[in-house]
């Protein structure tokens, strides 16, 4: 798990050594899933002791909450998966399902192909395309080999 958007660290690795690409992919996902696990463990037993305070401590009050709600009522698996491939958070997304008792099965299912999905094409530029991108913008001296 790393604290944070996992593509920070899979990126750069997998541009010094694009071979590696769908190996990083895999633990990028196990990673990010694993996190996805914790974020929903966090929303369903702790949602109101350390949760709510800290998103009111943003300014995300109850109303954004029962909006939100009601989207995980009718869309909640959708929600993860479409969090998983795009710049919204999926850690909040997680914590929400666990929050608004989405089924664990549904919310890992949804994670997992979310996330597979995301980093299987990173890995998929950064094995065809890594070598040529890290020459273009200067970040490897001598490139090695495929």
């Amino acid at each position: 798990m790393v604290p944070g958007p996992s593509d920070a660290l899979f990126v750069p690795l997998g541009l010094s050594e694009p071979r590696r690409a769908f190996r990083l992919a895999a633990w990028a996902t196990a990673g990010a899933v694993l996190g996805g696990f914790v974020a929903y463990g966090l929303g369903r037993v702790a949602f109101d002791a350390l949760v709510r305070p800290a998103l009111a401590a943003v300014s995300v009050g109850p109303e954004d909450w029962f909006r939100l709600q009601r989207l995980f009522d009718e869309h909640g698996p959708w929600l993860i998966a479409l969090s998983s491939i795009s710049p919204f958070s999926t850690k909040l997304m997680c914590i929400a399902a666990g929050a608004f008792r989405l089924s664990f099965a549904e919310c890992a299912l949804a994670l997992f192909l979310g996330r597979g999905v995301r980093f299987a094409t990173i890995a998929i530029v950064l094995r065809y395309a890594g070598d040529r991108l890290a020459e273009r913008f200067g970040l490897r001296r001598n490139a090695r080999p495929a």
